[in-house]
């Protein structure tokens, strides 16, 4: 289950692309993530400090204050960071011929993701997908199959098998490797080579499913539980991975699920996976109505047209 969700990532990454191509990529956009982070980083290490007396120090309340700068989300941090960059990249696809910016995507790919994953050493400073260097690659790629269609050939069921085939090797491979190297150091080593994010096993999985749903069509109640339901994604994210929830309520709060059978494992992650879901898009429709009763929600909106007043960006 964790290896085919693990593309997950690059799926984000590629969307980013892929959408963005032809976004405006308003600074108010970026500003509006950042308070999102940043309250959430406060407003929790606030609830922690009343709950567990003494476990908050000043350096908790400095990284709630500086999400980015103190990388308390890799994610966000690494996007933070790309989001100057978007203009430049979407000019740049714009700009150069197919068959240029095919051959510099190939290039790297193989470089920062075959050769690396061959040799299962990380020297050019991806961090195994963990940095930015790798979501402007999956930006690139995402773009760059915005603007031919590229996809459009790969049927829906050649994308799902593709998908299935990619999580399938990955999988079998972690296995192989765990098995081989327990048998023969009698510890389990590199089953991580082909489910790093920069894995090539990876970016297929992920380029298979935005094969599969960026042709999706979706109406009545299927589209507005989507559109329900996606704007609190990214909450979702910042409230269950903040490090002191993540360390206090959840980190070895669910390890009797390794005893139970495995359609029961399976069974009890979804649910729970859902619930935490459910709760942190609940929590997430509170912070919407306090943003907008104390005008929080318009200050990006103020906070642009004042950069764009006096920059003209």
């Amino acid at each position: 289950m964790s290896i085919a969700a693990y593309c997950a990532v690059n799926c984000y990454a590629l969307i980013s692309g892929y959408t963005g191509l032809r976004a405006r990529h308003k600074v108010s956009g970026i500003i509006a993530l950042w308070l999102k982070a940043a309250f959430y980083g406060l407003a929790i290490t606030a609830a922690v400090c009343v709950a567990i007396p003494g476990s908050v120090g000043i350096r908790e309340w400095v990284k709630a204050c500086f999400p980015v700068m103190f990388r308390q989300y890799w994610y966000f941090t690494a996007y933070f960071a790309l989001f100057p960059f978007m203009k430049l990249l979407n000019a740049g696809v714009d700009s150069l011929p197919r068959r240029t910016l095919r051959s510099s995507l190939i290039g790297m790919i193989f470089v920062l993701s075959v050769m690396q994953t061959a040799f299962h050493r990380d020297v050019f400073g991806t961090s195994g997908g963990f940095s930015m260097l790798w979501l402007m690659v999956m930006y690139i790629l995402g773009a760059y199959v915005r603007k031919y269609d590229a996809l459009r050939d790969v049927g829906t069921v050649a994308a799902l098998s593709g998908y299935f085939a990619a999580v399938v090797i990955a999988w079998g491979a972690k296995l192989a490797a765990e098995y081989i190297t327990l048998s023969l150091t009698g510890a389990a080593r590199g089953g991580d080579v082909l489910t790093r994010y920069t894995s090539p096993m990876m970016i297929l999985a992920a380029l298979c499913l935005l094969a599969v749903f960026s042709r999706l069509k979706l109406s009545g109640l299927a589209l507005k539980a989507v559109k329900v339901l996606a704007p609190g994604t990214f909450s979702v994210y910042l409230i269950h991975l903040q490090r002191l929830l993540l360390k206090y309520a959840i980190t070895d709060k669910f390890t009797a699920y390794a005893s139970y059978t495995p359609l029961k494992m399976v069974c009890a992650v979804i649910i729970t996976t859902l619930a935490i879901y459910i709760l942190c898009a609940a929590v997430d429709f509170l912070r919407a109505m306090i943003f907008r009763a104390s005008g929080i929600e318009a200050l990006p909106a103020k906070i642009e047209r004042m950069l764009t007043k006096h920059e003209g960006l």
